[in-house]
């Protein structure tokens, strides 16, 4: 007998479809041919249809198959059903796009079909099967449509849905009466029933999407009809649901004979009772305190949670993954997920009078079910732990969201339980659901546990139910141990139960012992070890070690874990654990060996990489233990990245811990990062190589052995980056300034670079005797854009600080990279249009002078051949800026330095410096720095001899403070070396005046020697400017003597450019000349007119800028300045609440609350709406900082106030504080009642009022303030100073944090979940920790444990509609961006999220792209902002 053919596939009828259109007759020929022979497989039009209306394919190919399909219809119209269900799609696509608009009476139409099915069916039965059908297929083409509308968000599709509601309600009730009347085991399978199921089955389908679309709109101005629909329906279908519930369960129960089973009837009713359960579901997600007020809301949770009881109690063949099962496990999902989000809503403490609240009964007996059933381990859970440990304890210690989605069901114990079935839920299901109710419940469940715990604790017996049972009431406490932490004595617990039974060898003690690991990590997050700290950490030294027969590599694995969390808890201490180190390494490094997974390796080197950074240098006498391991594991074959990852962290804490005593690490740290720096590993190991290498350098000591390997044979590979490497720029250049601190003169010797690179820039490189180092600068300096340009020049600043001009002169004329820093100083063209570029090019060249002034000049006149240019033109060029930008300089130590420069260059007597004296410019600068200086040192009379105020403007620091880029070298060798660098600066060891006075001297007989007229060019000097000088220098040394001798340089400040200083200084002067009498003495004093009327100028600008703010301050008034962005005023601080600092950082938070006057506030309308916004009747600035200042440092950092700025002057701010950072700490020192500067708001993101259908927000850490900013003002405006934000707008906030405890203050999460409750149709919230420190029971809200991925990311815009699934060819689908629905997404946090999410920031006068997430899911830069 001949064998039948397979049928063809997708693809290739797609194939042949295409040859048919072919322009080559002969191919077209053939293909025709073909498609006749395709013509009788059953199946074949739903093919061919898909490819017709899949708009991706070509046209010519979606042509030739709608031909196609007409020819193929007709014949196969009867045979089956999938034509219809091919038509029903591509109506409701073709309704998304032309309904109402082109196609008005779809409705009308549908449901005339449903009404016309319904009379000939079940009002007027005419006994033709064609009715059933039409009926049918009319309920499943409208289901389609309204899942296309309803993702659409069609506006008119409410007043539609209804309409239809009565209908289709009546269509349902005919459908459930139909087939409920004479239903019994016997007639369940016959065709009628099977019809009426389904027509129920698609009525429903209909129902719960136009429902679910309502319930979402419930409270949006025009639906005020639908909440009342929605309501009525919710108790109708909860009251069908529980009947069709028990009537399914009883039937498949009774009657699980073959002929049943897998029967159509069987399979609708198990989908059709999943609907209901999935339309509750969504129901609660959406706004679950209005879910649990909704009609028999109660009634339907407690039935769910009487499902779970029963099934915890049936045989194992009534619990299965299928639906032939009268307990599905999707049904249990179902039902433990609505039953555990309603445990919040029903919280005596969340709502104390509620008669809804459960009573101590039902919780009794639901902690005990979970306990004593749903937590005990099951036959497989043990069977699949003997097959492989490694793999089940990774499963086991997954958190993630999969229990939302799947339920593990095992088979029970029937050997040890009897008839009973374990359900799994252990996690997350089971203990999740205990959890929250130990939350919500926690004076009931804490005796509960503790009695418990108490019935095993006697228990000696070590057969296998008393240890499973153990195991479960274990699993209890730790799960609960943020509620029972102060009830049960853990540290009794652990001295007389939990150390003897973690060495029991007993083969069943494995389970126990994997617990009890497992507990004490749980006990550690909750920092309740203190007592026995010792004894759990040599319980758990034993576990990891122990391979004895009442161990595996679960036990281990798990001790390896909890050791961890120990290592990571607030009760560590070094020194009790130093002699511990030796034992805890040894044995982890040993089960790193062992283990087999790479997942466990890794899992494993987390702990030991968190013991290296817990021990500090006390690692030292160990290194060489753990480099053998890295090196024996790194060279392992089919190694992953996440492992050669996790073993370069473990170099890298080496590196940071044991700082000079790192030099024996050198040689692997080389190794390591040559590899990855390879073609092989470059791609994705390149960032963990450089952190490495950064790290190693600022942790080395300078190596005077040539014999001795280091760090400097990788420095050709640094030059070869610089030169070529953009994205790594910015590190790439503090890894020179590293080199140059270590050892400057070897990095810029002769001869530093390898063959190989050597050969590389030779052939790239014009002037080969140009250093490669300097060739590397300019080629960055022309390539890079924005803050790496700044990057570059620094690092060129440091190199000219700390070495000779010899070294570095001619390598950088050479390579001509100081000929293009000149030229683009003097076109005033900075990189991006950026004038704080060009200071810095002018702080660079500043350098240079201060370092050999005369070196300067011959590189200005050499670089006249490079620009073909004199160099008077160039000198004359750069002088210009040179003045014009000084204003730019805004920090005090710049300022400073280019007055001293300004000296240094004039000294070298060169005549274009010379003449330009008589434009005053010089005397000018040194004039406004030595008065700056003058009246920083000034002593203000009085009692307390204080200073003035203007010292806070170069007031001297203690200390070394560095600027935020290098926050990191904190607490590393390199700290020191910065530290020296800046104590010999010039800038804080020259004295000014004498300096000035030294060089006009050498000036003047330089230019002498020159053939100068300096006298000439003296002799056109302002009078009045040398007049000014002259009295300058007349003050004594005292008045203007060193300036900022052992004192600080500052961090540069960040001013917008032009702004004008400070204009109300913190304290007022106690004593001063009055106002007339100042102008008085001014008048009076024995000088020129034109000087008196000077000096009458100067006090006017004294009075108004200077001394009135402080008159004012005296008689309790304020100045008139509102705050605005560019000037600063003074606020009070009222509140700092800190919190501790995160886990494994010394970063925390702070929240601090600040206020102005009243009268002070901002008009809403001119500061806070954009000049586009305001003339189209725009809305306030959704979005916007608040400047503050230190005042001592004169620095400045942008925050983001929560609230905005409220109507009683009042700003809200949660910052984080870093240990290097300025302002932070600055902040967190202050007293109460303490004036603080400010300036604002400064916009950062403004819209218009429905401008967007959809706002998705997606912060990480601290960035969430900007939204919770905008949200107040969109929910809360009568609160806020700006106009209310009324709009049909729906937000979506989506917020990472590393942990629970790093989540945001109350001050945000309060409001986050009044916005949840008062506004749930515009509002929806999902929060991201990356791990669960703590369960503490003032977590406000559910989080999401993990990272937000693109698989969450997706399935949230996909719920909102911004996504829509689309054919990807055959068979497959992907997500798109929904055309109608208008939305923009904002980001705003840690550079690392911002980029996982959209992409790296676009540089300046660069095209923006969209890269992250957003971008794989096909959005583009309109529709992303990046705050």
């Amino acid at each position: 007998m001949e064998a039948t053919p397979d049928p063809p596939t997708a693809q290739q009828i797609y194939q042949v479809i295409q040859d048919a259109a072919s322009q080559n007759h002969v191919i077209a020929q053939a293909a025709s041919q073909q498609l006749e022979t395709f013509k009788t497989i059953p199946g074949i039009f739903a093919t061919v249809q898909a490819v017709a209306i899949e708009r991706n394919l070509p046209l010519d190919a979606r042509l030739m198959a709608i031909i196609q399909f007409k020819n193929i219809v007709p014949l196969q119209w009867r045979r089956s059903q999938y034509v219809a269900q091919a038509n029903a799609i591509a109506m409701a696509k073709i309704a998304r796009i032309d309904y109402p608009r082109a196609w008005p009476d779809l409705g009308t139409r549908l449901l005339e079909a449903v009404h016309t099915g319904l009379k000939a069916v079940y009002l007027e039965p005419n006994g033709d099967p064609q009715s059933t059908l039409i009926l049918f297929r009319a309920l499943s083409t409208l289901n389609q449509v309204l899942k296309e509308l309803t993702i659409a968000k069609v506006p008119i599709l409410a007043a539609a849905v209804l309409t239809i509601h009565e209908p289709l309600l009546a269509t349902y009730s005919q459908a459930t009466t139909a087939f409920g009347e004479g239903l019994s085991p016997q007639t369940l399978a016959s065709i009628d029933k099977v019809n009426h199921i389904r027509i129920a089955h698609y009525a429903f389908k209909c129902l719960v999407k136009g429902m679910t679309f309502l319930w979402q709109r419930s409270r949006v101005k025009g639906f005020e009809r639908a909440e009342g629909a929605v309501e009525s329906f919710f108790g109708t279908a909860v009251n069908h649901f529980i009947t069709l519930s028990q009537l399914r369960i009883q039937l498949f129960a009774a009657n699980l004979n073959p002929t049943l089973t897998g029967s159509l009837t069987q399979i609708y009713l198990s989908r059709h009772i999943r609907v209901y359960g999935k339309f509750f579901r969504k129901t609660q997600i959406f706004s679950a305190n209005r879910f649990v007020n909704l009609p028999n809301c109660r009634e339907l949770v407690l039935h769910y949670w009487s499902r779970v009881v029963a099934a915890s109690a049936a045989p194992k063949n009534e619990v299965q993954k299928d639906d032939a099962a009268p307990y599905p496990v999707k049904f249990l999902t179902q039902a433990l997920a609505i039953f555990k989000d309603s445990l919040a809503q029903w919280s005596p403490t969340r709502k104390p009078n509620n008669q809804e609240t459960l009573p101590k009964e039902f919780v009794d007996g639901a902690v005990q079910l979970i306990v004593t059933r749903l937590l005990l381990l099951s036959e497989e859970d043990l069977e699949e732990w003997s097959v492989d440990p490694e793999e089940w304890i990774n499963t086991e210690e997954s958190d993630s969201d999969a229990w939302e989605y799947e339920i593990r069901v095992r088979d029970s114990l029937h050997a040890v339980l009897g008839s009973s079935l374990t359900l799994e839920l252990r996690q997350p299901c089971a203990e999740r659901v205990l959890m929250t109710i130990a939350n919500q419940y926690g004076d009931y469940v804490t005796p509960l546990i503790q009695t418990y715990l108490e019935q095993v604790r006697a228990e000696t017996s070590t057969d296998l139910p008393s240890i499973i049972r153990k195991d479960a009431v274990y699993c209890a406490v730790g799960r609960c141990a943020h509620r029972t932490k102060n009830s049960i004595n853990f540290d009794n617990l652990v001295r007389e139960t939990l150390s003897a039974e973690a060495t029991n060898p007993a083969l069943t003690y494995r389970i126990i012992k994997r617990r009890i690991a497992w507990l004490f990590g749980k006990w550690a997050i909750e920092n309740n070890i203190s007592g026995s700290r010792d004894a759990i950490f040599q319980t758990l030294i034993y576990l990891i070690r122990d391979r004895g027969e009442g161990s595996d590599a679960a036990v281990r694995l798990t001790a390896a874990s909890a050791f961890k969390e120990c290592l990571n808890s607030i009760s560590f201490d070094v020194p009790s654990f130093v002699p511990l180190i030796q034992p805890s390494l040894e044995a982890s490094l040993a089960l790193i060996m062992e283990s087999e997974s790479q997942d466990a390796k890794r899992r494993v080197i987390g702990t030991v990489n968190l013991l290296i950074s817990s021990v500090g240098d006390e690692i030292v006498p160990y290194m060489g233990q753990i480099a053998e391991a890295v090196t024996v594991l790194w060279q392992q074959p089919n190694v992953d990245i996440p492992l050669r990852a996790a073993l370069l962290m473990s170099v890298i804490k080496i590196m940071q811990e044991t700082k000079e005593h790192s030099t024996p690490m050198a040689p692997i740290a080389i190794t390591l990062i040559q590899e990855c720096l390879s073609p092989i590993l470059n791609v994705q190991m390149e960032d963990d190589a450089v952190e490495l290498w950064l790290v190693s350098l600022r942790n080395s000591v300078p190596n005077h052995d040539p014999n001795v390997p280091d760090f400097f044979q990788l420095l050709p590979n640094a030059v070869e980056l610089l030169y070529s490497n953009l994205d790594l720029l910015g590190t790439i250049c503090q890894i020179i300034e590293s080199y140059l601190l270590l050892d400057c003169s070897r990095v810029l010797q002769a001869g530093t670079v390898s063959s190989l690179v050597a050969i590389v820039l030779t052939v790239r490189w014009t002037q080969q005797q140009a250093g490669p180092l300097h060739q590397a600068y300019l080629q960055a300096y022309n390539t890079a854009l924005g803050l790496n340009v700044k990057d570059v020049l620094a690092a060129a600043t440091l190199m000219v600080q700390l070495a000779p001009s010899s070294m570095w002169a001619e390598a950088m004329h050479n390579s001509g990279f100081f000929a293009k820093m000149l030229i683009s100083v003097i076109q005033d063209k900075a990189k991006n249009e950026n004038t704080l570029v060009l200071v810095d090019v002018l702080q660079l060249f500043a350098r240079i002078i201060m370092q050999d002034a005369g070196v300067f000049v011959q590189l200005v006149a050499a670089s006249s051949t490079h620009l073909k240019q004199t160099a008077e033109y160039l000198m004359n060029g750069f002088l210009d800026q040179w003045w014009a930008k000084f204003d730019n300089a805004v920090d005090a130590p710049r300022r400073k330095l280019i007055a001293l420069a300004t000296a240094e260059l004039l000294a070298t007597g060169n005549e274009v410096v010379v003449g330009r004296l008589s434009s005053s410019e010089p005397i000018n600068i040194w004039l406004d720095v030595m008065g700056e200086l003058k009246e920083a040192l000034n002593v203000q009379a009085g009692d307390d001899n204080r200073e003035s105020p203007l010292i806070l403007y170069w007031k001297a620091q203690d200390e070394y403070i560095l600027p935020d880029r290098l926050e990191d070298v904190n607490e590393t060798l390199e700290l020191k070396r910065r530290e020296e660098v800046f104590k010999h600066d010039s800038i804080r060891r020259t004295p000014l005046k004498e300096f000035i006075q030294q060089k006009l001297a050498q000036a003047q007989q330089a230019a002498t020697s020159n053939g100068v007229d300096f006298q000439t060019a003296w002799s056109k000097v302002d009078e009045s400017a040398k007049a000014s000088l002259q009295k300058e220098f007349s003050l004594p040394m005292s008045k203007l003597g060193f300036f900022l001798v052992d004192a600080e340089y500052f961090a540069p400040a960040i001013y917008p450019p032009n702004m004008p200083r400070p204009t109300s200084p913190p304290e007022p002067p106690k004593d001063g000349p009055g106002f007339s009498e100042g102008v008085k003495e001014a008048l009076r004093a024995p000088a020129p007119l034109g000087i008196r009327l000077l000096a009458v100028a100067s006090v006017l600008f004294a009075y108004y800028y200077t001394v009135r703010p402080f008159d004012d301050a005296r008689n309790g008034m304020d100045t008139s300045t509102k705050l605005n962005p560019r000037t600063f005023i003074r606020s009070t601080l009222n509140l700092i609440t800190p919190s501790p600092p995160e886990s494994g950082s010394k970063a925390s938070h702070i929240v601090v609350r600040m206020a102005i006057p009243t009268r002070l506030l901002p008009d809403s309308r001119a500061t806070l709406v954009s000049a586009e916004s305001a003339t189209e009747g725009g809305l306030p600035n959704a979005i916007y900082h608040i400047y503050v200042k230190d005042d001592d440092m004169q620095v400045e950092r942008p925050y983001t106030p929560i609230h905005g700025i409220e109507n009683d002057g009042t700003m809200t701010f949660w910052i984080k504080k870093y240990p290097g950072g300025e302002v932070s700490n600055w902040i967190s020192r202050l007293q109460r009642g303490r004036p603080v500067e400010i300036r604002g708001p400064v916009p950062q993101w403004d819209w218009k009022k429905n401008e967007y259908d959809e706002i998705v927000m997606i912060a990480g850490g601290t960035g969430i303030t900007a939204f919770s900013q905008l949200l107040y003002g969109a929910f809360l405006p009568s609160r806020h100073v700006t106009d209310s934000i009324n709009s049909n707008t729906h937000f979506t906030l989506l917020h990472c944090h590393r942990s629970p405890q790093q989540m945001p203050p109350k001050e945000v999460t309060e409001d986050l979940e009044l916005y949840r409750h008062e506004n749930a149709d515009r509002f929806t919230e999902h929060a991201f920790v990356d791990r669960l420190d703590s369960e503490a029971d003032d977590i406000p809200r559910d989080v999401t444990l993990g990272t937000l991925d693109k698989n969450a990311l997706e399935r949230t815009l996909i719920e909102r509609g911004i996504l829509m699934k689309k054919n990807a060819g055959f068979r497959s689908t992907r997500s798109v961006p929904n055309p109608e629905k208008s939305v923009m997404f904002l980001v705003c946090g840690p550079e690392g999220l911002v980029s996982a999410v959209a992409g790296p920031r676009p540089m300046s006068n660069t095209k923006d792209s969209i890269g992250g997430i957003l971008g794989q899911l096909g959005f583009n830069p309109s529709q992303v902002k990046r705050l």
